[in-house]
């Protein structure tokens, strides 16, 4: 995707979006021509005089919806951006002539996805419009489409749902459409192959009547979203995780400090916190470089996961300083793990940057903490190392 071949009309009505897009773009992160409008209105007079190959919309525009957008526009590829991941939502967008919609984030990660939509959505849209003069649009269509009975038996397959499902058509013209999953409803479920492996589809369903208006058969198509849903767990851990360390980030904290308090004081279980530094980084810096205390920071991070339990988060706090969530362990416990962390880390000679200390300071959880409460007693305990002569654990109860 180097050359700006396609046209592309954005509709968005939300004055920060639009400016985080028009970065995104100036930065040289999104290789086509754009014209960006901002409702419904100006964009179906523009589209009057002039055409473009793909259209990504807001699905809240000021005077109507993406929905007016889709009714406008038949022949130009439609890609719905939303605030909220909504299955029915996705059902109506993609029935209603959407080729893809997508969720929008706080951090705007979700415009490192519109390149690959958009030429996606306009590689499908050309396809469609080429078996469409071929004739042959439901055989070659990229979505599956199966066809059963009003018993649900399948009785036509094209090739793309031979391709997903990994079914030839003679081993599955015959079988219930049951052995793929669910095939009930509408909406984002997950599907089987043949060789056992889930996958997420949206799935959409269109009854074919005959001449007396019974239902004779049900065609189904299957979007596979497999790739759009990797590429959304993706984007979410960028935005939870420090790149640097991989450690959570503070943002991460939030929602897991929130989830663990509210547990610990349910069902009556410990939850402490480790906060801990690492010793005269400002001087490791200066003397052996940036780059070998970023490669000191990296090695700490996967030294301490190494020696926590799964149940436990590691949280870069910032520069430095880090955080535990030590879930389910009393102060004696996470005192002994911030104890043999010390112990590890001082032991451990560090590529490029010698001998590293940590100072540590250590509390657990109580029923009327406050986040800020439970975060200032490891926050003392930690300065307490500290003045004490570093490469100690100190602990506040």
């Amino acid at each position: 995707m180097k050359n700006k071949k396609y046209k592309v009309l954005l509709i968005e009505d939300d004055v920060v979006d639009r400016m985080a897009f028009k970065r995104f773009a100036k930065d040289g992160n999104f290789p086509y021509d754009y014209t960006v409008v901002n409702s419904v209105s100006e964009a179906c007079k523009i589209l009057e005089t002039e055409k473009f190959d793909a259209i990504i919309t807001d699905f809240s525009i000021g005077d109507g919806s993406a929905f007016d957008v889709l009714a406008h526009v038949k022949d130009t590829p439609s890609i719905v951006v939303t605030g909220t991941g909504n299955e029915e939502l996705a059902v109506k967008v993609m029935k209603a002539g959407a080729f893809d919609y997508l969720v929008k984030d706080v951090e705007s990660n979700h415009l490192k996805v519109l390149p690959f939509a958009v030429e996606k959505t306009i590689e499908r849209s050309n396809a469609a419009k080429e078996l469409k003069m071929l004739s042959l649009a439901i055989k070659n269509v990229k979505d599956s489409v199966f066809i059963t009975d009003t018993n649900e038996t399948i009785g036509f397959v094209n090739d793309a749902f031979c391709d997903t499902y990994g079914y030839t058509e003679e081993e599955i013209i015959g079988k219930k459409g049951t052995i793929l999953g669910g095939i009930d409803k509408e909406g984002e479920i997950t599907h089987k192959r043949k060789d056992g492996a889930l996958f997420p589809v949206i799935l959409t369903m269109s009854v074919l009547k005959n001449e007396g208006g019974i239902d004779v058969a049900i065609v189904r198509v299957a979007h596979n979203i497999l790739k759009r849903k990797e590429m959304e767990d993706e984007l979410k851990k960028l935005a939870t995780t420090d790149r640097l360390t991989q450690a959570y980030n503070r943002l991460k904290f939030e929602e897991i400090i929130g989830r663990e308090k509210e547990r610990a004081r349910r069902y009556n279980q410990p939850l402490s916190m480790i906060m801990f530094d690492i010793d005269d980084f400002k001087k490791l810096n200066d003397t052996y470089g940036h780059l070998a205390g970023d490669k000191a920071l990296r090695a700490i991070a996967d030294i301490v996961r190494e020696n926590m339990r799964k149940i436990e988060y590691l949280i870069r706090w910032g520069g430095e300083e880090f955080m535990i969530i030590a879930v389910g362990a009393e102060l004696e416990k996470a005192s002994a793990l911030a104890e043999r962390i010390r112990e590890i880390i001082a032991a451990h000679k560090f590529e490029d940057a010698g001998n590293v200390t940590l100072s540590l300071g250590v509390t657990e959880f109580r029923k009327d903490d406050t986040e800020d409460s439970f975060i200032k007693r490891a926050d003392d305990a930690l300065y307490r190392a500290k003045i004490k002569g570093k490469n100690r654990v100190e602990i506040s109860e």
